[in-house]
């Protein structure tokens, strides 16, 4: 199989690049709007969401666009079904927004239900 017939779209990733940029920034702003959370107990509502905002929205988004490009050329065959790494990519995204959006409301059921969509 030639390299270009398993090189992956790139459409994808790109996706996961800006979506992580973006969570970078929102991440920021949080934290500039909570910053007095900060310097009280870790286990804040605002300081969770911060912290979930980094780790799932800018670095695993960012890591999940790196790896839907970088491993199908490694494994030399292309990603089985086109479509799921796209509804892959929006289920992981809706998932986190509600997890961040309800840790930063302090509501933990609803954090429960949106962690099971990232997890799922």
């Amino acid at each position: 199989m030639s390299p270009a017939s398993v090189r992956p779209s790139a459409r994808v990733s790109a996706w996961c690049f800006l979506l992580g940029a973006g969570w970078f920034a929102a991440a920021w702003i949080a934290a500039a709007v909570a910053a007095a959370d900060f310097l009280e107990s870790f286990y804040q509502p605002h300081v969770l969401a911060f912290t979930h905002c980094m780790t799932l929205g800018w670095i695993s988004t960012t890591m999940i666009g790196g790896l839907y490009q970088f491993l199908p050329s490694l494994a030399k065959q292309p990603v089985s079904w086109s479509g799921i790494p796209g509804v892959q990519v929006a289920l992981f995204t809706a998932g986190v927004v509600g997890l961040v959006g309800y840790l930063w409301a302090g509501h933990t059921a609803g954090a429960a239900v949106s962690a099971t969509v990232v997890f799922g």
